[in-house]
């Protein structure tokens, strides 16, 4: 796979194209994720304002003295003209949240885990698929005069192929 220009090739691609893509995907998620993208730590732009809809980040108080301490605010709370009023969060209340909604998620995970089975058992039976596909094949293969071969039997595909070639 490479770079296609009128036909012809100049060069290969120097990153996968499924990386690229991939890679597009997410500057376009981060582009529309209201403002700025922050993987720096734990909760960065995970905490979305209740009143502006902009993310909280993290802001080091008294960062010289004995009383220093990390909370989150609105990022966007001292901006413009209208100040945003949504309170700030220190860390370990942020923490305390967090450890909430995980516990909550672990009391309600085995009914998340059944219901999550039985849409993989539904989605993943593909029997009846597979039974009508041998029977449209064989139905095909029958029609143009190759056999009894099967989707699920390559080398009956490779047996084919060398019949057809020799015709």
């Amino acid at each position: 796979m490479g770079i296609v220009v009128g036909g012809l090739l100049y060069h290969e691609a120097i990153i996968d194209p499924k990386i690229f893509e991939q890679v597009q995907a997410e500057m376009v998620r981060r582009k529309n994720n209201n403002g700025r993208y922050s993987g720096v730590g734990t909760f960065a732009s995970k905490i979305k304002c209740g009143e502006c809809g902009n993310w909280y980040g993290s802001k080091v108080w008294h960062s010289n003295d004995k009383y220093k301490g990390r909370i989150f605010q609105c990022n966007h709370k001292y901006k413009g003209d209208k100040v945003c009023m949504t309170p700030h969060l220190t860390e370990n209340e942020v923490k305390e949240i967090f450890v909430k909604a995980v516990n909550q998620y672990l009391t309600e995970k085995s009914v998340l885990l059944t219901n999550a089975d039985e849409i993989c058992r539904i989605a993943g039976d593909t029997a009846s698929l597979e039974a009508r596909c041998d029977t449209l094949t064989a139905e095909m293969n029958a029609s143009a005069g190759y056999g009894n071969w099967t989707h699920s039997s390559p080398s009956s595909i490779r047996d084919c192929g060398a019949t057809r070639s020799s015709i």
